[in-house]
């Protein structure tokens, strides 16, 4: 990177949302105005930029309002409330924080749109949020709050990796 000043935008709001890479510290500085959700400064360390795209990523899922087509109409909720989700009478049953919204989305769609960074297939009838996962053992997620989410016995050592993988990043 040659330039004196990179700016990454990752969400959709310009203004806010973007990591804001300089030069020289001053530069930074005159900078802050901007209200960056992270500064970084030449040269660029991997693990410095990694850690700020994460968070940005984090930061726009808690953010994202969705809307859930329901049978009474759209709900609305956001990535970050979505504790698991569920094939459930040819719908989609949605666990959020403190509340079930059935939906008419297949199974199928659902796991198609929901962020891969967060959202792991573990069960042919189950989608886990990984932010929500406690612990994992015995075939099993145990979510904060104490819901179980059952885990395929095919796909257990998959899950086991992707949900370290998540842990340790």
């Amino acid at each position: 990177m040659t330039d004196s000043e990179l700016k990454i935008a990752v969400c959709d709001d310009m203004e806010k949302d973007r990591i804001q890479i300089a030069n020289m510290a001053k530069k930074i500085l005159k900078d802050m105005q901007v209200s960056a959700l992270r500064y970084l400064a030449k040269p660029l360390e991997e693990d410095k930029l990694k850690e700020a795209l994460m968070y940005c990523c984090k930061v726009w899922q808690e953010k994202k309002e969705i809307l859930l087509p329901t049978v009474k109409g759209r709900y609305r909720t956001s990535f970050s409330k979505i504790q698991f989700v569920e094939a459930f009478d040819r719908g989609t049953r949605f666990y959020l924080d403190g509340e079930i919204v059935d939906s008419r989305m297949k199974f199928s769609e659902v796991e198609k749109w929901l962020p891969k960074s967060a959202f792991l297939l573990c069960h042919r009838a189950f989608i886990v949020n990984l932010p929500w996962v406690k612990s994992i053992r015995n075939y099993e997620f145990t979510l904060t709050g104490g819901k179980t989410v059952p885990i395929s016995k095919n796909r257990y050592s998959e899950v086991y990796k992707s949900f370290v993988n998540y842990i340790s990043d």
